[in-house]
C-alpha cells in the first residue's frame, strides 16, 4: 500500500513540474506598439541572418531576393534589426528600397524579442548617409515618438 501511495505522490509532482514547465514557456505580453522613426538599410533577411552579407556590395542581391518573396528588414546604424511587416494595405514601401538606406516612420511591435516595423512613411538617404546628418534621429536607430528627429519627412 505505501508503494502504491508513494508512486501516487511521485506523480502527482510529476505532473505539477510539467505543469510549472509549461507555465514558463508561454509567450511574454507583448509591448504597446510604439510610432519610431528608424534609420538604416533595408537588407534581405535571410543573407543577413545566414551569413551577415550586408551593405553597398550586397545591395543587388538583396533587390533580387526581396523581390522574389525573401523577407525584408531594417538594420539600423546602431545594430538593431527589425522585420519589416507590410499589413493590411500599409508598410510596403520600403520593399521598394531594398539594399538601400532610408529613414522609415513606423509602427513597431516586439513579442518575445522580436521586433517588426509597419512603415508609415519612407524617405531615401543618399548611400553614403551616416546618422545625424540633415536633423536625423539620434543614435541611428530611432526612439519613441519621434523625438529627435525635426528632419525626418
Amino acid at each position: 500500500m505505501k508503494s502504491i501511495i508513494g508512486g501516487f505522490a511521485a506523480g502527482v509532482v510529476a505532473v505539477m513540474a510539467m505543469l510549472a514547465v509549461a507555465e514558463d514557456r508561454k509567450p511574454a505580453d507583448p509591448k504597446v506598439p510604439e510610432e519610431v522613426w528608424l534609420e538604416g538599410e533595408v537588407i534581405d533577411l535571410t543573407s543577413y541572418l545566414k551569413d551577415g552579407s550586408h551593405g553597398k556590395d550586397h545591395w543587388k542581391m538583396a533587390k533580387a531576393h526581396i523581390k522574389a518573396g525573401t523577407p525584408a528588414a531594417m538594420l539600423t546604424f546602431d545594430g538593431k534589426l527589425y522585420v519589416i511587416t507590410p499589413y493590411n494595405r500599409e508598410g510596403f514601401e520600403p520593399l521598394q528600397n531594398a539594399g538601400e538606406v532610408i529613414r522609415m516612420k513606423a509602427i513597431v511591435y516586439e513579442r518575445d524579442g522580436v521586433k517588426c516595423a509597419v512603415a508609415k512613411d519612407v524617405k531615401k538617404l543618399p548611400p553614403d548617409y551616416h546618422p545625424g546628418e540633415e536633423g536625423g534621429v539620434r543614435g541611428g536607430g530611432g526612439d519613441a515618438k519621434g523625438v529627435g528627429a525635426k528632419g525626418a519627412k
